[in-house]
């Protein structure tokens, strides 16, 4: 316990003192650049195992001071969960039991507030609004995969928060945490195959950033 408390507060000394240098941002600066990254992420209540996929996009940042901006991203991002244990289900008929891959696709809008310790490190918080746009359920060692788009709801909303390191104000390197609000599942064969699941991940994106003003 006394050598974490000792960590954070050297971490917290190491920012305040970061802080005090002269900051290279102004107010009203405007940064844009594209990012990559990878998420790693499952379906609640099912079970399954964590999986990589990969986010590729880009964002505008506006700094209304040095000290707070607010960040608008769009990406496109793919989730979903492995060997997943199904008890039943509606669309496949002639059900064998076994280990299900479920696989999502989303254009996501995200808007983040953020707070800058000083030129390099910031705590961020915001709002994900995802567009599902492909949804498949495939038993695992068989090749068919089954549409489940008309059981999942085309919208999600998560509360992303994380930390954001910048480097030279050119590389900016994002890492958040995140649980989606709503649940998947739409109607009642939705509900028998997702049951109450909501997607939960974790994401790290790096970004290429350019002055626009």
């Amino acid at each position: 316990m006394r050598k974490a408390i000792l960590a954070a507060l050297l971490a917290l000394i190491t920012l305040t003192a970061g802080a005090q240098k002269k900051s290279q941002i102004t107010e009203w600066d405007i940064y844009a650049g594209p990012m990559v990254g990878v998420n790693y992420s499952t379906l609640t209540s099912l079970k399954g195992n964590w999986q990589p996929g990969p986010v590729v996009g880009g964002f505008v940042e506006v700094y209304v001071t040095p000290q707070f901006s607010i960040n608008v991203s769009a990406s496109w991002s793919h989730v979903g969960t492995n060997h997943a244990n199904a008890s039943d289900s509606i669309i496949i008929k002639n059900y064998v039991p076994g280990s299900y891959s479920y696989q999502i696709d989303y254009i996501n809008t995200v808007y983040m507030a953020k707070y800058h310790f000083n030129d390099t490190w910031a705590i961020e918080a915001g709002l994900n609004m995802g567009y599902e746009f492909t949804a498949t359920r495939q038993r695992q060692g068989n090749s068919t995969k089954y549409n489940i788009e008309d059981h999942i709801h085309q919208g999600s909303f998560s509360i992303p928060v994380g930390v954001s390191y910048t480097i030279n104000n050119k590389w900016q390197i994002d890492g958040t945490i995140s649980c989606q609000v709503n649940k998947l599942a739409t109607g009642n064969v939705g509900k028998r195959l997702l049951g109450n699941s909501r997607v939960m991940g974790a994401q790290v994106t790096v970004g290429y950033r350019f002055q626009c003003m």
